[in-house]
């Protein structure tokens, strides 16, 4: 490969030898590949090698073997890492053997990087929620591989598309995890997020009025008082990328109140949309049916 290839490379050789090596070739392949964009060579698909494909291929079957126990929330650190691992000998092997025209390369070279991303998401992030995001990067970016490359046989799995069986219509699946809690339990989980929303509300509005009795009395709703209630029975299903997430939230809304009693509003109004995001990618990250 070309001068591209030799950057992947570089930046795969980052990934070994620690971030600021990276972050230093990023910032000169910043310049050198301004103006490249994913596009098609002239409307069809660009023309892999055998090396390319058999590359790509360990990638897929690398992500595909784990897939169903990071969507269940069930991959700790050790996969994570041995998948990584995994994808850089492949992504190493792509660099020493492919051979591509310089066009082609262009484009492949820009795939690797976002495969490159999402590796070192999930090497160097330290929740399982934040791996797993990178678990995904991977997998956009082989969706990316096969809308501009030509790779016969290839099987995405990134996002499987179903169909309606009442109308007929085409939808993609929801990715996030599943916490496969009964009816009943879903019943008392649901209750928690619509009091932990109206804690929101409650915070919000007594922010608004500088109302600090307000503030510290709805913050405590959804404090360690809600984490405690919650059942057993519900608790034991919960995967710890899930605890991770709402472990510290519980927490947040405890210091939240305590910070009523002397912040001022505009700290606490910023304490608040930082407790928002905590709920904002619970939601995107799980679902209860």
């Amino acid at each position: 490969m070309d001068s591209h290839t030799l950057g992947a490379f570089i930046l795969i050789t980052g990934l070994f030898m620690g971030n600021s090596f990276a972050e230093e070739h990023g910032r000169h392949q910043s310049g050198q590949d301004h103006g490249h964009a994913l596009v098609l060579d002239h409307g069809k698909k660009w023309t892999t090698d055998k090396t390319l494909r058999s590359g790509m291929g360990g990638i897929r079957s690398a992500l595909a073997a784990d897939l169903k126990t990071i969507q269940n929330g069930k991959a700790g650190t050790k996969t994570y890492d041995a998948l990584s691992s995994q994808i850089d000998k492949q992504l190493v092997f792509i660099e020493q053997n492919c051979r591509l025209n310089p066009q082609a390369d262009a484009v492949l070279h820009l795939i690797l990087a976002e495969i490159m991303e999402g590796v070192e998401t999930m090497r160097i992030k330290q929740t399982n929620m934040e791996k797993r995001e990178g678990f995904f990067k991977v997998l956009d970016a082989l969706d990316n591989y096969n809308r501009y490359f030509n790779h016969p046989g290839w099987q995405p799995i990134a996002r499987q598309v179903t169909t309606n069986a009442h109308t007929g219509a085409a939808s993609v699946s929801d990715s996030r995890i599943n916490l496969n809690l009964t009816a009943e339990e879903r019943v008392e989980f649901l209750a928690e997020m619509r009091n932990m929303l109206s804690s929101i509300q409650g915070v919000m509005q007594g922010i608004g009025e500088a109302d600090r009795e307000r503030i510290a009395a709805a913050a405590r709703l959804s404090g360690n008082r809600m984490a405690r209630a919650t059942p057993a029975a519900v608790r034991a299903k919960l995967p710890k990328s899930f605890q991770e997430l709402g472990g510290p939230t519980h927490m947040m809304f405890e210091e939240l109140a305590i910070r009523a009693e002397t912040d001022d509003m505009d700290s606490l109004a910023r304490d608040t949309a930082t407790l928002m995001n905590q709920c904002m990618a619970c939601h995107a990250t799980f679902r209860v049916h």
